[in-house]
């Protein structure tokens, strides 16, 4: 079991150790950077190198370039409205990364390769716009880029002795890469003020410097090309009998010529107080100031893992707590909402309720004051006593004072009723609508009717009532009369009653 786990532990282990060492071999190239200077110089800054190809349209403004099998960094941005560069984006298709440049005016280009910066340089311009110099110089990179050194090497040599000192680098770039030492040395003496358009120049004269046994200028060269391009030393094996590695006496004093006018305009620049060309070379300020912004926006990717981890995570949880707070939020919200609807709702019902029960009470007592008018025997003292000379008033009977004194109780028991019943209805009531109002109005006028009907029936009893009496009398019919022949009957009918009368007659007789 353990011979196992140790065979399975060393087959990992080789595993793993071809991958990393083949990993450089199958990894993808990586655009890391994109710059544009005032001069219209388009640089692309690579990890390594990949092959390219670029497309000019008929237009003569819109330009495409393709880099096969390359990533592109979050670092680098779409650019717009830049020099004579309206826009410059970036697609991707079958892992080749095209980059679409929309100039402003009609337009040629050129592309120069630095390999020891890892940069392609596109050198945007108008043919018709260009020096001698100029000219010659774009016609050398065209040859450089279908790889015909010799042709390119003619034009940068003539382009070099009309003062052109770009030329004068790439040339020694070219000499290095064919080993040649001396014509490398004295090219790159007089190409080193564009070392920032061909930072290769301080990697060419790094290695030129310890090829002479220089250390001073090894070190100062070697840590200049790591500062700019923060690539590392690459160095070239040099030869010193090569028969081509030599230059004409015209070909010396021409380039003499032009690196002591070089020197001396630096010199006179530094003697006024200004920086010159070198002297931005080597001023750390300057430098500070054009890396701050690629520093600053690449502090992120600076970081390590972990700690992007638990960035993420917090904002992450801060997300999720807002989130969850807004979502409380609306429920408080809504929860509110539902009470105050149930309350409303509740306030209704009582209303409704409050509106129905002083309908009911205010009609019980009229009803019931009918009822008392039709059924209760009325107070004595209060009727006075009645102006006929026939028969005195009985408590059975029912006088007009006695009508107008219970319709004036009526009244005021209906007018009282009428507004505790109104008050109720105001204080307790929300404002009523049109129609509930209508309809309140209607069951009040039918109250009113129904009470007019009472005190209309209470008259016409008494009005009965009278009449009743007025007709007793004329057939002679009054309660006197009345109750004397129901007794008479009673003793006629009753012998035992009839003797004892008798018997009362014959004794009061004697005694008269």
């Amino acid at each position: 079991m353990n011979k196992r786990l140790y065979l399975n532990f060393r087959s990992l282990t080789f595993i793993i150790i071809i991958l990393l060492c083949s990993y450089p071999i199958f990894a993808k190239p990586t655009l890391q950077k994109l710059e544009i200077d005032s001069l219209n110089h388009i640089v692309f800054s690579f990890d390594q190198v990949p092959p390219y190809s670029v497309i000019l349209d008929s237009s003569k403004i819109d330009l495409k370039i393709e880099f096969k099998n390359t990533f592109i960094s979050n670092q680098v941005n779409t650019i717009d409205n830049r020099g004579i560069f309206q826009r410059i984006n970036y697609s991707s298709k079958d892992s080749i990364l095209i980059v679409n440049i929309k100039l402003k005016e009609k337009s040629g280009y050129t592309s120069l390769v630095e390999p020891y910066s890892q940069r392609i340089v596109l050198n945007i311009f108008n043919w018709a716009n260009l020096q001698k110099s100029e000219d010659l110089f774009h016609t050398g990179l065209l040859a450089l880029e279908d790889s015909l050194y010799n042709v390119a090497e003619k034009y940068l040599l003539q382009s070099t002795m009309l003062g052109n000192p770009k030329a004068s680098a790439i040339l020694s770039g070219i000499y290095s890469n064919q080993k040649k030492i001396h014509r490398a040395d004295k090219y790159s003496e007089y190409g080193k003020s564009e070392v920032y358009y061909f930072p290769d120049i301080y990697n060419i004269l790094a290695n030129i410097s310890k090829y002479k046994s220089d250390s001073v200028n090894f070190s100062k060269y070697k840590n200049e090309f790591q500062r700019i391009t923060g690539k590392q030393f690459v160095p070239i094996n040099f030869s010193s009998n090569l028969p081509s590695d030599t230059l004409s006496a015209s070909e010396y004093h021409t380039m003499d010529s032009l690196i002591s006018a070089y020197q001396s305009q630096l010199q006179s620049e530094s003697s006024n107080g200004d920086l010159s060309r070198f002297n931005k070379i080597f001023d750390g300020n300057n430098t500070v100031k054009k890396d701050s912004i690629p520093q600053q926006r690449s502090s992120w990717n600076a970081l390590p893992l972990w700690m992007k981890a638990i960035i993420g995570l917090i904002i992450t949880f801060l997300v999720i707590l807002v989130f969850q707070y807004f979502r409380w939020r609306n429920i408080q919200a809504k929860i509110k909402v539902e009470k105050l609807k149930e309350q409303a709702k509740k306030d209704a019902k009582q209303s409704a309720k409050q509106t129905q029960n002083p309908s009911s009470t205010s009609t019980i007592p009229s009803q019931m004051m009918s009822a008392y008018i039709q059924n209760e025997p009325p107070k004595p003292e209060a009727v006075p006593p009645q102006q006929t000379p026939q028969a005195t008033p009985t408590p059975l009977d029912i006088t007009e004072e006695k009508v107008k004194q219970l319709s004036g109780i009526l009244e005021n028991i209906k007018a009282s009723k009428e507004e505790e019943s109104q008050k109720k209805i105001k204080l307790s009531q929300p404002p009523l609508s049109a129609k509930l109002e209508l309809a309140l109005n209607l069951a009040e006028e039918q109250k009113r009717l129904k009470q007019e009907k009472v005190l209309q029936t209470s008259a016409d009893l008494y009005t009965t009532g009278e009449k009743l009496k007025t007709t007793a009398k004329k057939l002679g019919l009054e309660e006197n009369t009345i109750e004397i022949k129901q007794a008479i009957a009673n003793l006629i009918n009753d012998k035992s009653k009839l003797q004892e009368m008798q018997s009362k007659l014959e004794s009061k007789s004697p005694e008269k």
